[in-house]
């Protein structure tokens, strides 16, 4: 997934992310969350995530660190793009 912000929030927005990704990965059903910055854009964040199962998927969506990770970004200009697997 691609996080995308204006260069003002790009460290506001690595704070939070930072967050998630240290509450994400001690649940049981997570297999991998990495968080890379761009180089050359300042808040353009891409995020590799990858869980157990669907039940994984909405077990973080229902969490604590979730639900703080969207009230913590709620103001900021975010554009979130998901990519999926290819075949």
């Amino acid at each position: 997934m691609r996080a995308k912000t204006t260069p003002e929030y790009a460290e506001a927005l690595l704070l939070a992310l930072s967050a998630l990704r240290a509450e994400t990965r001690r649940e049981a059903g997570n297999v991998l969350f990495d968080i890379q910055m761009s180089e050359v854009d300042a808040g353009d964040f891409l995020l590799r995530e990858e869980f157990l199962d669907d039940g994984a998927v909405a077990a973080h969506r229902a969490s604590k660190h979730f639900s703080a990770f969207k009230a913590a970004t709620a103001g900021f200009p975010l554009v979130f793009e998901r990519y999926g697997p290819v075949d």
